[in-house]
């Protein structure tokens, strides 16, 4: 999973690796050069002793400095140090800014591709994944992505100015520089078992911020029903519970993080006792030797620190990369299938359903429920049909099938005799309008939500589709008309203004075949008469299919279908009663 997503990271960022890889080598080389300007500052300030006025960065420092004219002394020492300085300050600076361009780049490159995975899928994944797991996934577990970046690319960072320092000690003293570079690896040895729990703090915490995201997006939606069932207390408990286990996860990684970092500071102390006693002792270096060595060793110390936590943050956000992952694959593997762009014939004489077979397979795959079993159906072009039958019986099913959002796992969809086959689903989706029980407005405009249909729709047609919808004229009466804000969900409508609004909508694109799925439900009387009337007078141009569970929604239609347990049992006429259709 690492080495693929190492991989996608190479491929977004391109030529920008190379640029940031140059970066860290001339800041690593900047830092190297002004540490060692310690040796000459150390000969210019007065100290005579052999090893420093003799070291070979002093002599080369002092022919430089003859051949450009410039004297060798306190004052020019420092100048190169400030100049030295502020060149690798002028590099971090520029680091800083391209690193953060690098990081965003990356995460709105996981997340267009997270998001076109699932925009792109068939309707068959959303039935099986929560929406709250979507949108953790594409906000919580992406933005930990991109801290992994930002530590990946702090981390080579400190590896390289660990290193300079790590050379450093080694033109001074090699026996020092293997002594330093074996304990820092001891260190880090003894720290492997915080790795462990630093993934799985990861993966706890991951889990509990799924059902955070989970809980905020199932009590929002629901809170209507919750205050109706005065059920406040018990969503506030559910939450705070979920918020407490979040903080007991942190607390215990933070708990993990401060006990490495001590045992490391602690490591670190002994380390550098042990280091001035064998340097004292048994290599017997000289006292500016020491001196030197012991400057770089407090430079490097708190880099390895640093390298250290920065392992653990970056194990810690392990799981939510392996859950974006695993999201990102389920999503690619229902990939719907879109064909040439071949022009597909709207029917002429009729559409066709031919042993429709389907099962829901659960994600846990333990039990299959069969919806559908050989469900045979015609629709004659023109025609006005009913689908009559009770709650569960599959005529949702059915119409998502007839849609094309699901294909059957056997029986076949036919247009006038022609297999409807599925990589031409898409196609046939923009022959048909569909106007579910459970009507969905954007947070925007009556206008933009017309539009959802039909983009470059006139006004002239966005008038006459508010029309054949009898919405016209309560939209007109809104405050702004057509550019009036239906709030969100359309709270700022009434259900049945909610529902032709909808059914203005499906009619604006001119559709071939209209699906009205419980669509008049919260329609009064007289306004399920009107557009019953409508849609009586598109009789010839527009195909019609109404699937309710009430008869009285189906007067003046063409043939009724009766479903029950996921099969048509009967045909009955138009002519049927209400009162002949319950006995």
């Amino acid at each position: 999973m690492i080495r693929k997503y190492l991989a996608f990271i190479a491929n977004i960022v391109g030529k920008d690796t190379l640029f940031a890889a140059t970066g860290l080598f001339a800041l690593g080389f900047m830092e190297g050069v002004s540490l060692m300007l310690i040796i000459p500052l150390l000969a210019t300030i007065g100290v005579t002793e052999q090893q420093v006025t003799s070291h070979p960065i002093t002599l080369k420092l002092t022919q430089f400095a003859d051949a450009i004219g410039l004297p060798l002394n306190i004052f020019t020492v420092l100048l190169a140090f400030i100049v030295l300085i502020a060149i690798r300050e002028l590099l971090i600076k520029r680091q800083t800014i391209h690193n953060n361009a690098i990081q965003q780049k990356i995460v709105n490159a996981f997340r267009l591709e997270l998001y076109k995975a699932l925009i792109y899928s068939n309707w068959l994944l959303f039935t099986k994944i929560r929406h709250s797991d979507m949108t953790q996934a594409l906000t919580q577990d992406i933005n930990r992505i991109g801290l992994m970046v930002l530590i990946s690319i702090r981390m080579a960072s400190t590896i390289v100015i660990a290193s300079v320092y790590l050379i450093g000690s080694f033109i001074v003293s090699f026996e020092m520089t293997l002594l330093t570079f074996l304990s820092v690896v001891l260190l880090l040895w003894f720290g492997r078992k915080k790795l462990n729990d630093a993934y799985r703090f990861g993966g706890i915490h991951t889990s509990h911020h799924d059902k955070m995201y989970s809980l905020i997006s199932e009590s929002l939606t629901g809170i209507k029903t919750a205050k109706c069932f005065s059920s406040e207390n018990r969503q506030v408990a559910d939450f705070a519970s979920n918020i407490d286990a979040i903080y007991e996860v942190q607390s215990q990684t933070c708990a993990s993080r401060a006990n490495a970092k001590f045992m490391f500071g602690l490591g670190t102390a002994i380390i550098l006792a042990s280091f001035l006693f064998i340097a004292v002792e048994m290599l017997q270096l000289s006292i500016i030797s020491i001196l030197v060595l012991v400057f770089l060793f407090s430079r490097l110390s708190p880099k390895v620190s640093l390298l250290q936590q920065d392992l653990l943050r970056l194990i810690n956000t392990l799981p939510a990369l392996s859950s974006f992952d695993q999201l990102l694959t389920q999503a690619q593997a229902c990939f719907e299938q879109n064909g040439k762009e071949t022009k597909l014939v709207a029917p002429e004489r009729q559409i066709t359903l031919e042993n429709i077979c389907f099962s829901y397979i659960p994600i846990d795959n333990a039990t299959t429920v069969k919806t559908l079993t050989d469900v045979q159906l015609t629709i004659p072009v023109g025609q006005i049909i009913g689908i009559i039958g009770p709650s569960g019986s599959g005529k949702s099913t059915l119409a998502d099938i007839l849609m094309g959002l699901i294909a059957p796992q056997s029986g076949e969809i036919r247009i006038d005799g022609n297999k409807l086959k599925e990589e031409q689903l898409l196609q046939w989706r923009r022959h048909i309008s569909y106007v579910p029980q459970e009507t969905h407005l954007f947070h925007d405009s009556v206008r933009n939500n017309l539009l959802w249909s039909k983009p470059d729709a006139t006004e002239a047609q966005l008038l006459t589709a508010l029309k054949q919808a009898n919405a016209l004229d309560f939209v007109m009466a809104l405050p702004q008309g057509l550019d009036t804000s239906v709030g969100e969900k359309g709270i700022g409508l009434s259900g049945g203004q909610r529902q032709r609004l909808a059914l203005a909508r499906a009619l604006l694109p001119d559709p071939t075949l209209l699906i009205l799925d419980e669509a008049t439900s919260a329609l009064d009387d007289e306004n399920q008469s009107t557009i019953m009337k409508v849609i009586n007078q598109l009789k010839g141009k527009l195909t019609t299919v109404i699937i309710t569970h009430h008869l009285s929604s189906l007067r003046d239609v063409d043939r009724i279908y009766i479903m029950k347990n996921g099969q048509i049992e009967d045909y009955l006429s138009s002519e049927i009663t209400e009162k002949n259709f319950l006995t």
